[in-house]
């Protein structure tokens, strides 16, 4: 989700699509998928 080239409509496409897969239900999940750097949907 945050890499160093990422412009802000990147990062609110990702939240975006997280959001709508129901990826940021739980703390433990959505830390791991904001902070991962290998985690692909």
């Amino acid at each position: 989700m945050f890499v160093p080239d990422s412009t802000l409509s990147d990062l609110k496409a990702n939240l975006a699509f997280l959001q709508e897969n129901g990826s940021l239900d739980r703390l433990e999940r959505t830390t791991n998928l904001l902070g991962h750097r290998q985690i692909v949907h």
